[in-house]
């Protein structure tokens, strides 16, 4: 552990302020520039729990709610396993998934996700569509299910309609470019281990 600590370097707060978005339940955009540590931090903060949902990519309505199905089963979450079981084998999961309407995968969603504690994480998407952002919305708010985003900006150019669900600095965690001393440091530690 002594070795991956000396790779992160100056993110303490942001941490802190993740977690504390998490434990409260507390939807949050992740917002900073490329390459600044944004999906290193959410994925340092989350870990490999079960009951984060991560969604990389998917900004189409139909494609989230498979994704995010898919991954409730994969995680053993028991209703959608039951409620899959009772019309297809475990190893036929994936194509059910795939030939069910939105709807009905909506409905499965907002099913489990309350009673299942799960938090969603957004990377790599394109500015969200209204329909996105309305599902979002309702995830956050239905089934009391936290999303994070991870982005670079927060203007309705750079998560398009995502900017509405995360309007006011209570809901954005920005991270910064590290302070040349703390770059420096984190230079050197490369420098030593890589040569």
């Amino acid at each position: 552990m002594r070795e991956q600590a000396e790779w992160w370097v100056d993110r303490q707060e942001e941490m802190r302020l993740l977690r504390t978005a998490l434990r409260e339940r507390r939807s949050l955009l992740v917002w900073g520039p490329a390459d600044v540590g944004k999906t290193a931090l959410v994925d340092r903060v989350t870990g490999q729990s079960d009951a984060v949902l991560r969604l990389n990519g998917c900004a189409v309505v139909q494609d989230a709610l498979r994704e995010i199905v898919r991954r409730l089963f994969e995680c053993g979450d028991p209703l959608v396993r039951e409620w899959i079981a009772r019309e297809e084998s475990a190893p036929r999961a994936a194509r059910w998934i795939g030939r069910q309407t939105s709807a009905r995968l909506r409905g499965l969603l907002f099913r489990a996700a309350p009673h299942g504690r799960y938090a969603i994480i957004l990377d790599h998407v394109p500015p969200l569509s209204h329909s996105m952002a309305r599902l979002l919305k309702e995830v956050m708010g239905r089934s009391e299910t936290p999303v994070y985003l991870v982005a670079r900006g927060f203007s309705q150019a750079e998560i398009g309609y995502a900017w509405s669900l995360f309007w006011t600095d209570r809901y954005r965690l920005p991270l910064r470019g590290l302070p040349e001393s703390d770059a420096r440091r984190l230079l050197e530690t490369c420098i030593r281990r890589c040569g």
